[in-house]
């Protein structure tokens, strides 16, 4: 991870639990969700509504490799 002021999240699963934990980070400064992978596509369009992600997959490896990722949440 690079010395930056915001760090680039991969966040993996967006069931009911998902969702709370996706409010929860976009409530902390310096943090951003770039990519949410989720197997069933709409909840990760879904989780891309809430924060504003760039990217919306099924596939949590390409979410994983997204340039923008620093770090991911399971």
């Amino acid at each position: 991870m690079k010395n930056k002021e915001t760090i680039g999240v991969a966040f993996l699963g967006v069931g009911r639990m998902g969702e709370t934990h996706l409010r929860n980070l976009t409530a902390i400064s310096g943090i951003k969700v770039v990519a949410v992978a989720d197997l069933i596509l709409e909840r990760a369009e879904r989780g891309r509504q809430i924060t504003g992600a760039e990217l919306a997959i099924t596939d949590s490896a390409k979410a994983i490799e997204h340039p923008a990722v620093d770090v991911n949440k399971r």
